[in-house]
């Protein structure tokens, strides 16, 4: 949630027709009771307080973008002013962007729209200019699971070292490296890719975690 909040007050402030203007963002969620929207609402929070930006409301659209629309469409209404729309997932967004349009908004323009998950229609909005930012790449979470499976059953005891939990840091895709990201997830070949280079058990002093821009370095070098 963090790191897309930065992304669109970086966007804004960027543009001339923010520039010496308080920003002001809202914020669809996903549902009271889901873990990771919350988590998200921290990080976007987070965020607004340390760039001085005014987040004027953050609602719950509860992963449906109807509700999205609905909501976005209701809060421009009231906040004429706002120039971001933030929001948990790419499927928020696509509705926030639709809701946005309604309310005369002008996607890319006079309003910047992100969300989570990478899903391949926001990707082509984001192509066109309509959403600045998604952020996304945690499918790499089902090959970490499996690493850290085989490396318990060789003797790694991920409590005893502290490891057994773990977050993995969002990647944000946008206009200015869609290209490279596109490039890589529509021809990736999994099978190609050599995972015990990220066994602990296989490699005892290794220091970090998979990681996906990683995973495309492999593949390019053995192009």
């Amino acid at each position: 949630g963090y790191n897309l909040a930065h992304e669109l007050i970086n966007q804004m402030s960027r543009k001339e027709s923010f520039t010496n203007k308080k920003i002001e963002l809202i914020g669809i969620s996903g549902n009271r009771h889901s873990v990771p929207a919350l988590e998200r609402n921290v990080g976007l929070q987070d965020a607004v307080r340390k760039h001085d930006v005014l987040l004027r409301q953050l609602v719950f659209g509860h992963w449906n973008p109807d509700t999205a629309r609905a909501k976005a469409t209701g809060l421009l209404e009231r906040y004429p002013n706002v120039s971001a729309i933030w929001t948990a997932s790419d499927s928020l967004a696509l509705g926030a962007l639709k809701g946005a349009v309604e309310a005369g908004k002008k996607p890319g323009k006079n309003i910047l729209i992100g969300g989570v998950d990478w899903f391949p229609n926001a990707l082509k909005e984001i192509e066109k200019g309509n959403i600045a930012a998604s952020a996304g790449g945690h499918f790499i979470e089902g090959a970490l699971a499996l690493l850290m499976i085989y490396d318990y059953h060789h003797g790694v005891d991920f409590v005893a070292n502290g490891t057994a939990q773990f977050k993995t840091v969002l990647k944000l895709i946008t206009q200015k490296n869609i290209a490279y990201y596109k490039k890589h997830l529509e021809n990736v070949n999994w099978n190609d890719i050599d995972f015990t280079k990220y066994s602990v058990s296989v490699n005892p002093s290794l220091s970090k975690r998979i990681d996906l821009d990683d995973l495309f370095m492999q593949l390019d070098s053995g192009r």
